[in-house]
């Protein structure tokens, strides 16, 4: 049962339904981040800096975000509202960056459970292929990049964070 009064539901951009699938990525996208700045606790303390840094600038902007849709204050787009000199509302320039951040989310997430080199490929595919590359070179990409990434790994004994699932598997 939704608490809006008819009026604040008329006032809100986005329909109730929306509204709360919207909160619910918010509030899950807050919840990476923070778990991003605890799992890094471990790291050596240069290695630590980068995803504190993401981290926290992760937390205030999905704090803020979160603060907007759950005030009814998300930004006005639709019919009317064109960004000057482009074809594209304010809303729908907010949810590509919506899905942006949510896939840098998915993917600090997939470093978490599957490591850096399986969550790097996978998420290097997926970007390419959002993207409109072909699959062919979106594999080839994604497998030089983290070619490159192991033999940096091998020469200068970078520390890559193998995952939970993958640490307790192997």
């Amino acid at each position: 049962m939704s608490r809006e009064t008819p009026q604040r539901a008329s006032r809100s951009l986005l329909p109730v339904w929306d509204r709360n699938v919207l909160l619910g990525l918010v509030t899950f996208g807050l919840l990476v981040f923070i778990a991003m700045w605890l799992t890094s606790a471990g790291f050596m303390p240069g290695a630590r800096m980068y995803p504190r840094f993401v981290a926290g600038v992760g937390v205030l902007v999905a704090a803020l975000a979160l603060w907007r849709v759950w005030t009814g204050k998300e930004p006005r787009g639709g019919a009317g509202h064109e960004l000057p000199g482009r074809d594209e509302s304010v809303r729908d320039v907010y949810t590509r960056a919506l899905k942006l951040v949510a896939s840098i989310a998915l993917y600090y997430l997939g470093i978490l459970l599957f490591g850096f080199v399986l969550a790097t490929a996978v998420y290097l595919v997926a970007f390419a292929r959002r993207y409109g590359e072909s699959w062919l070179r979106s594999v080839v990409v994604a497998a030089v990049c983290v070619t490159l990434v192991y033999v940096l790994d091998k020469t200068i004994d970078l520390f890559l964070p193998k995952g939970l699932l993958l640490s307790a598997l192997f």
